[in-house]
């Protein structure tokens, strides 16, 4: 079982479906109320190294919580972006022949519940927290996607520093 708290009989009872990915992490997730972005990006092209792409992507979507007011970090050790209350956000990503594939989940309105029944991403006794418990309340997670994608296409195109902050 591993990350999983549950079997998959248990799982099934609580309507969440088991799916496999290619992606690095662990376990992790999605329901409704995230704001998903998976870029797709060639690093190869771009020069720039696996390390620095997660630092871009960490750096987005603190910006983008810090544009509603919530303060968040990176936590040495402990993948995602962290705030007071817990986990935010998660990141995922595959890179094959220099091409970044998967990528972050912010949770904005989301019923963390879901993560009850997993180790999220390998860091036992974690909270996971979301915009909503913030103190932020009926965002719509498709209006977050476009200002997380936004902050990832500003820093690309080199507007904005991506080295840790």
């Amino acid at each position: 079982m591993g990350d999983l708290l549950l079997d998959s009989k248990q799982l099934q009872s609580r309507g969440i479906s088991l799916q496999r990915s290619d992606r690095g992490g662990r376990a992790t997730w999605h329901g409704p109320g995230q704001a998903v972005v998976y870029p797709v990006v060639s690093l190869s092209e771009l020069k720039m190294g696996v390390a620095a792409w997660v630092c871009l992507l960490e750096s987005a979507v603190i910006e983008v919580l810090q544009g509603y007011g919530v303060d968040a970090e990176r936590r040495d050790g402990s993948p995602g972006i962290w705030t007071q209350l817990g986990k935010i956000a998660s990141l995922g990503l595959r890179v094959s022949r220099g091409v970044s594939y998967h990528g972050v989940a912010l949770n904005v309105g989301l019923d963390v519940s879901g993560f009850e029944v997993i180790v999220t991403c390998g860091v036992e006794g974690e909270r996971v927290t979301s915009l909503e418990s913030h103190g932020t309340s009926a965002l719509d997670p498709a209006v977050v996607s476009r200002q997380l994608s936004a902050a990832v296409a500003t820093r690309l195109h080199g507007s904005a520093p991506y080295e840790k902050e």
